[in-house]
């Protein structure tokens, strides 16, 4: 049963991956950075820390960037 959830996870982070390089083509940083949630948390469920992490960072970043510019629409 463990083994099934963990090659749901490789699987879900092979269509990530897919998913990333669309929203980086419709440069949709909305969807990017939903992608690298996802991708973050697939991640960490299998073990890879160097990945999960780097996702992480990702999408820390991007969610800054892009709060940021919300409070400069709304001011």
């Amino acid at each position: 049963m463990a083994q099934q959830g963990l090659n749901r996870h490789k699987d879900a982070v092979t269509t990530l991956e897919e998913a990333i390089n669309i929203a980086k083509e419709l440069n949709d940083l909305k969807l990017l950075r939903r992608c690298y949630g996802f991708a973050y948390d697939s991640y960490d469920k299998t073990c890879n820390s160097n990945k999960s992490r780097e996702y992480f960072e990702l999408y820390s970043t991007l969610d800054k960037e892009l709060k940021k510019q919300e409070m400069y629409r709304v001011k």
